[in-house]
């Protein structure tokens, strides 16, 4: 719970100042690449978001019952693979950063193309 707080408030605060002072066509900083890496997720994220609506819209309701928990479920193995257990100062350092934020990324463009052809019969 603390490390999920502590990477959503890195990631609040990250990705405004990103917005407004980087270019992320070049990043040329390690600090450049880890905000550019969130502007990038969040960007997927919402992809992913907009795929699951369309698919969820798309179902019956018990359909759409065992795409939510088939949802949960891929969250929680993103989550466990992509954000591994280490001592707290190592998960600070950039390289933790960015070795999660290039899993997050994969797999969540991996998920939504999932979603894009996602039957009831495969769960």
């Amino acid at each position: 719970m603390k490390q999920s707080f502590i990477f959503g408030m890195l990631f609040l605060y990250t990705t405004a100042f990103a917005q407004e002072q980087l270019d992320c066509s070049k990043p040329d900083c390690t600090y450049c690449e880890i905000n550019c890496g969130w502007l990038h997720l969040e960007k997927l994220d919402k992809k992913l978001n907009q795929q699951y609506q369309k698919t969820k819209r798309a179902l019956t309701e018990s359909q759409q019952q065992s795409l939510i928990n088939q949802q949960r479920k891929w969250i929680k193995e993103r989550d466990e693979t992509c954000w591994p257990k280490l001592p707290e100062e190592e998960m600070l350092t950039a390289n933790y950063k960015l070795e999660a934020i290039e899993c997050l990324s994969n797999q969540t463009s991996d998920r939504t193309e999932q979603l894009k052809h996602w039957k009831p019969e495969n769960n």
